[in-house]
């Protein structure tokens, strides 16, 4: 165990240098294979921990219940991530199938409100839906853009990654920079269907108005994205 804790505040202390890297400084594909084996490794890494801290209490104090402790953290905090998202996208599930109707734009399911929501649900059969707000806010151009976003993200790797990252978090989410980690591969993800809509569309300008009409101008992601899509000049223009 004295061995084990330097070996893995080196392992943490690498796991630091892609934090260090700015955001769009490489590609969306390379960015998500960076911040899931990232992630992977944090996971790992805990779990060794874990092990070893459950032997070494073992050894300590044979036979009291305490060896126990990090195997069941850490079994609790992997269950309540699972659970919790099952629980989301069940309750997702009922809500598009009680609000939504079919003949959206593209497919798409319509659900009511006034925000702008361009969205994907759904891990086996994913729908993509759109609210009011949606249609009466973004022109065509826009919608277009919005919902070849979305088709981005019902592709196989999207789809079995969303979860997988999940599980790997509740495994992870102890070591510092987890969260971090996490983040950053949902924002290689919506780089990665950014640049799928960009190959459907060839409109840089309509997905960046999806994308600032869709979220919080000043939030870092959005302009993140915004400054991959458009030069400097064209930044004042879509927002």
């Amino acid at each position: 165990m004295s061995a084990l804790l330097p070996a893995a505040g080196g392992v943490l202390g690498l796991l630091a240098v892609p934090h260090l890297l700015p955001r769009t400084a490489i590609a969306p594909g390379a960015g998500i294979a960076l911040w899931f084996a990232a992630l992977t490794i944090r996971a790992a890494l805990a779990i060794t921990l874990v092990v070893a801290t459950g032997l070494a209490l073992a050894e300590a104090v044979p036979g009291h219940p305490i060896a126990l402790a990090p195997g069941v953290i850490v079994t609790v905090t992997i269950s309540a991530a699972a659970l919790g998202a099952w629980r989301t996208t069940r309750a997702l599930r009922l809500w598009l199938r009680e609000e939504s109707i079919e003949g959206g734009p593209g497919g798409s399911l319509i659900v009511g409100g006034t925000d702008v929501v361009v969205a994907t649900a759904g891990f086996r059969r994913p729908r993509t839906f759109v609210s009011a707000g949606a249609l009466l806010d973004l022109d065509d151009r826009e919608l277009a853009a919005g919902l070849a976003h979305e088709t981005g993200h019902q592709r196989p790797l999207h789809r079995l990654l969303a979860p997988l990252a999940i599980g790997l978090l509740g495994c992870a989410r102890l070591l510092p920079g987890s969260r971090s980690a996490f983040r950053n591969l949902h924002f290689q993800l919506e780089r990665d269907a950014d640049a799928y809509a960009l190959r459907s569309t060839s409109d840089p300008r309509g997905l960046a108005g999806a994308i600032v009409k869709a979220g919080q101008p000043g939030a870092p992601d959005v302009a993140d994205r915004l400054r991959a899509l458009l030069p400097p000049a064209g930044l004042d223009a879509a927002a």
